[in-house]
């Protein structure tokens, strides 16, 4: 079979199995399994591949299909320009959470050294920080011991391990360390809605890394309860919220931090999507 064949047929395979943007998907696989950009697949369609790449192929299309993530198929995924790994040990990466990251890196001031990532995952807020931020020290916590080995691997892929510290914890680390900045990406799914949502989230994601109790908002009250106690002044928090959930969790953070100003940060698409504190 040549490129064309195989991308045409990767098309099909995708399409019938329901997979949205399946002309991308099929490219995006065959571009993995050659190791060739996409732009390369394009410019050689009618040249013929190899037997064990149409196999591979096939195989990859035969999860595909099967609502396995992309990015667990083919073991990595990108965020803000980095490679990571990525399996089911934690949350695979959302476009909009570079939203917060780029309010981290807008709202750092001379002088601040320490960063607190809440619920790391595979560690990317944590990563794509300390690389943009080369003063920066930052400790990461997660509950999920699968979570945080996942994140010790991209830790050790992009050359951190001096300045990106793992703890396993309930949200806060224990002890009374304060911080520069306390970021977090908390699940903020309400527990209902979690089973509804589309099968490549539900049933190959962690649970832990969606449900955010009843109404979604769960982490974010806890977070409130001690997060005075653990921001340095001047500091900032940042943290990822859920459509609707702005005004919310900012009302929770203002009674927490009463002397704070706050922000809310729209994404891409217009939604409210990250909560701002800083305190002067």
């Amino acid at each position: 079979m040549t490129i064309g064949e195989l991308l045409n047929y990767g098309f099909d395979h995708l399409t019938r199995a329901g997979i949205p943007d399946a002309v991308l998907e099929a490219e995006l696989l065959l571009e993995y399994v050659m190791g060739r950009e996409r732009v390369y697949l394009h410019l050689n369609r009618n040249l013929t591949v190899s037997e064990a790449v149409r196999e591979k192929y096939q195989s990859y299309l035969a999860d595909r299909s099967r609502h396995r993530p992309l990015q667990h198929i083919v073991g990595q995924t990108e965020f803000y320009g980095l490679k990571f790994q990525s399996d089911k040990r934690a949350l695979i990466p959302r476009p909009e959470t570079e939203i917060l990251v780029e309010e981290v890196l807008e709202n750092w001031q001379p002088g601040f050294l320490s960063i607190l990532d809440i619920g790391t995952g595979s560690g990317i807020i944590a990563i794509a920080l300390a690389k943009h931020l080369a003063s920066a020290m930052v400790t990461a916590t997660d509950y999920s011991p699968e979570a945080l080995d996942l994140a010790q691997e991209n830790i050790k892929l992009h050359g951190l391990e001096s300045r990106v510290s793992l703890v396993q914890a309930d949200l806060f680390p224990e002890g009374n360390e304060k911080f520069d900045c306390i970021v977090s990406n908390p699940p903020y799914i309400p527990s209902g809605q979690v089973a509804g949502l589309q099968p490549e989230v539900s049933l190959c994601e962690p649970v832990m890394a969606l449900d955010g109790g009843a109404d979604g908002l769960e982490f974010y009250r806890r977070i409130a309860g001690d997060v005075a106690d653990r921001l340095n002044h001047p500091g900032f928090v940042a943290l990822e919220v859920g459509m609707g959930q702005a005004e919310m969790v900012s009302k929770m953070m203002r009674r927490a931090l009463p002397a704070s100003e706050i922000f809310i940060k729209k994404d891409l698409a217009g939604i409210d999507r990250v909560v701002l504190l800083k305190m002067h």
